[in-house]
């Protein structure tokens, strides 16, 4: 059973595509609890702009569009880009998304995901 922790607190970065993060959230599933700290940025859905009718960058899925931003910036022990779009995927069911949607979504991240997997899992923002 996964659940988000917290409710998804945002506040506009002036002159920018992103939002910080205003109070602590978090992921938890049966195998971990994934925290996100107040002060991280993130530009929720990194979707292209031409896909934004049809996926929003702040749609349904924006609460583990955070997470899934943070477990690219921020790898905890043992994460892999591989588990962090599972997660994803597992946050966007928990978040009741459409199946077409998320597995579409999911799809996306696996395929063009690899540039943005931060190697050293040390920055301090996502956007």
């Amino acid at each position: 059973m996964a659940k988000f922790i917290g409710q998804l607190d945002l506040r506009s970065v002036r002159g920018t595509m992103c939002w910080q993060l205003l109070a602590p959230f978090g992921f938890q599933n049966v195998e971990q609890t994934i925290s996100v700290p107040v002060g991280f940025e993130t530009d929720l859905a990194s979707v292209p702009q031409f896909a934004w009718a049809v996926f929003p960058k702040s749609g349904i899925y924006r609460e583990a569009a955070v997470i899934h931003d943070w477990l690219y910036c921020h790898h905890q022990e043992g994460m892999s880009r591989k588990l962090a779009d599972e997660i994803f995927l597992a946050g966007m069911r928990e978040l009741n998304v459409s199946k077409w949607k998320r597995y579409t979504m999911w799809a996306a991240v696996r395929l063009a995901g690899k540039r943005y997997w931060h190697k050293e899992g040390n920055n301090d923002r996502h956007c």
